[in-house]
């Protein structure tokens, strides 16, 4: 009778706990959530404050430097918005989903006619340093294959991937146009390069670039 009276108080107290356990754990994503909310909210205030500036800019470098800068804060927030509760576990994301949206707000933003942007990938569960890296140099070399990999063509592709390799991990961002030239708007000089160079050495990884009449291939490795 003793041992049953035991077991029983024993039950109820792991009740107990469990329920508690249940109860911070929803106060806390409720609280995620509505961090995730403000910081959304603050994000969107930042991007709307650099648009009117671009909007009113009557030199044309100034409006597409602005523009610049709002596409970089859009992909930030886009990363942002796939973390924390969202995800599947505080501060990490699914990769591949998020870069497939990223990649189609860009698509939706700079659309050219007969220019398509394909994906490829692997589906990976990354931190939210690694996602905010990725996040950024996506948009880069992305927007720049987008604006000057096809100049005077019909058609093209650019083709977009992260996949797992023996050593670490793989971003490759590869078009079919006319290759990098001096001064072609390429990220070979000035703050995407920079930005580039970065956001590489945060990911302690490697750029390669190849660049030829058949077009262009940014190939990143890095630990994950």
């Amino acid at each position: 009778l003793l041992i049953l009276v035991i077991i029983t108080m024993y039950q109820r107290e792991v009740e107990r706990a469990s329920s508690r356990l249940i109860s911070e754990r929803d106060l806390l994503q409720k609280a995620l959530r509505e961090i995730d909310h403000r910081t959304s909210n603050n994000y969107q205030t930042v991007l709307a404050l650099v648009l009117a500036q671009a909007n009113s800019a009557t030199e044309a470098p100034v409006r597409d430097a602005l523009q610049q800068v709002a596409d970089r804060i859009r992909a930030i927030a886009s990363a942002s918005r796939k973390m924390a509760v969202s995800s599947e576990g505080l501060g990490q994301v699914r990769i591949a989903a998020h870069l497939q949206d990223l990649c189609e707000e860009i698509e939706r933003g700079l659309s050219r006619k007969g220019i398509a942007i394909e994906c490829a990938f692997d589906d990976l569960v990354l931190g939210a340093d690694t996602t905010v890296c990725l996040s950024i140099l996506v948009n880069e070399l992305v927007t720049n294959a987008l604006k000057h990999a096809h100049p005077g063509r019909g058609r093209g592709s650019i083709r977009v991937s992260l996949s797992r390799v023996s050593r670490g991990l793989e971003l490759c961002v590869e078009d079919d146009g006319k290759g990098m030239t001096a001064g072609s708007g390429t990220p070979g000089s000035g703050l995407g390069q920079r930005l580039v160079d970065t956001f590489v050495r945060q990911l302690k990884g490697r750029h390669e670039v190849r660049t030829g009449d058949g077009g262009t291939r940014h190939r990143i490795r890095f630990p994950g």
